[in-house]
């Protein structure tokens, strides 16, 4: 879903003089979907499809596959950051290609790419390693999807972030219905289902769907400050204690509690545990090796 109520098109000056304020440095010829940089021991994965406010086709698709399997296969990944290019973070999916599989007849292949949309966003949310979803811009329909997906929300302060989909008679197909309402309650979801409205950033960060807002002006600053912070972190013990979180959310309270005292024991003998503990009776910096 793209709606050009919300931003008009841009033109190549616009769009180039955009591409500064984001967290990941932008190549400005690089046409590629998606783009990926390790850096720092943070991924930072960036929807590059300005011109288009960042909707979703199905090459971005195969790019952020492809992307997610190299940080599963790089352990020097330890944080990753989802941002947009330009004055957007992800405008929805890419109305061309649903507008062409619209008619009769092409059941098979909207089926198709939905089902590819929601494998993405489960391996998204499933990652070990903390995600953020850097909310540059409008994050509306899969782009508010692509955001329920991840782990922490920052947004830049003039940001806009909705459902969308009531506008045009549309359902969300990408778990928005599910994942809104544990994020942020149901009245709240309803809120944002029923109305189709993209609300404010500090808004939403009152009802807790958006952690932290940033002016515009230091927002890439923050959101590479965040993310070298976790970074930091043992990253045994963020894949646990992420792990630990996300069971909480989906067993009983006993079940929670029993599993983490399982893995408290497991954790007294790892490398980091013992390395922090040490660290901080030296007053100095932690060398964690994940492990």
């Amino acid at each position: 879903f793209f709606d050009p109520s919300v931003h008009k098109w841009q033109d190549d000056s616009a769009v180039a003089s955009t591409l500064d304020v984001i967290a990941m440095p932008i190549r400005k010829q690089d046409t590629a979907p998606l783009l990926f940089e390790l850096r720092d021991q943070v991924a930072w994965l960036t929807f590059n499809r300005p011109a288009a406010l960042n909707s979703v086709n199905p090459a971005m698709l195969v790019e952020l596959h492809h992307a997610l399997d190299r940080i599963l296969a790089d352990e020097d990944a330890r944080c990753v950051v989802l941002t947009g290019a330009g004055d957007a973070f992800c405008s929805g999916s890419d109305l061309g290609v649903v507008g062409a599989l619209a008619g009769p007849g092409h059941e098979e292949q909207v089926d198709a790419f939905i089902a590819d949309v929601n494998g993405l966003l489960n391996r998204i949310e499933q990652l070990p390693l903390p995600v953020i979803a850097a909310v540059n811009g409008t994050a509306v329909g899969a782009g508010l999807e692509f955001a329920l997906c991840t782990d922490l929300i920052v947004a830049r302060a003039d940001a806009r972030i909705g459902d969308g989909h009531a506008r045009y008679g549309l359902l969300p197909g990408g778990g928005a219905s599910v994942r809104l309402p544990r994020r942020i309650g149901t009245a709240a979801a309803k809120w944002l289902s029923f109305t189709g409205d993209l609300l404010p950033a500090e808004q939403l960060a009152a009802c807790g769907l958006v952690q932290r807002v940033y002016p515009a002006a230091v927002f890439a600053a923050e959101v590479e400050r965040l993310a070298s912070r976790i970074a930091s972190r043992s990253p045994l013990g963020l894949r646990r204690v992420k792990a630990l979180i996300d069971n909480a959310m989906r067993v009983t309270v006993e079940q929670a509690l029993a599993e983490e005292q399982r893995q408290l024991k497991l954790h007294r003998s790892s490398w980091d545990r013992a390395e922090g503990l040490t660290a901080f009776a030296e007053k100095r910096t932690p060398r964690f090796r994940g492990m």
